[in-house]
């Protein structure tokens, strides 16, 4: 899964900053921890930890949103324990009608492919959904469920609360 993992960030990362617009930066990093929701998931651990990044394209797939790709990592362990999932999604947000005590809030829905490696490396379809608030220009939190499908015996479905900073 390792070197799986290092190609397809490599690779989205790469054509994520080719298509991301240059103000700022328009990468986001965040992290936090990530519950299971589904028993199968949950027998490798009752928690884990979430890492993320985020990267926003120059073009929006709805009017007033935002398009960006996601790439996350969750895991027991920074070690080469099996058990971490790696989603990577092609995902929209959805601005909140207005700022709440200057600050946005928003929604997020997200299509892609959960790698997982469990009982050996196997990739699978997934989604997101969550919803986040700005809590200044950079800074934001998010609450994010990530959903796969069945693969090597393992349904990769968790509740994810996370922190994170924008370039």
């Amino acid at each position: 899964m390792n070197k799986l993992a290092i190609a397809a960030f490599a690779t989205l990362a790469i054509s994520g900053a080719a298509m991301a617009d240059t103000y700022p930066y328009n990468i986001s990093v965040r992290g936090g921890v990530v519950f299971p929701v589904d028993k199968s998931y949950s027998n490798i651990s009752s928690t884990f930890f979430g890492l993320g990044v985020d990267i926003a394209l120059n073009k929006s797939l709805f009017k007033g949103g935002e398009t960006f790709i996601s790439v996350d990592y969750q895991s027991k362990t920074l070690g080469r324990d099996k058990g971490s999932v790696f989603p990577i999604m092609l995902n929209q947000k959805f601005w909140g009608a207005g700022k709440l005590n200057g600050t946005r809030t928003y929604t997020i829905l997200g299509l892609g492919a959960v790698v997982v490696d469990y009982a050996g490396s196997s990739t699978t379809i997934g989604g997101r959904a969550g919803v986040g608030m700005e809590l200044s220009e950079q800074a934001f939190t998010e609450a994010v469920l990530t959903l796969s499908d069945k693969t090597g015996g393992l349904r990769a479905n968790g509740l994810g609360f996370y922190i994170g900073y924008r370039f």
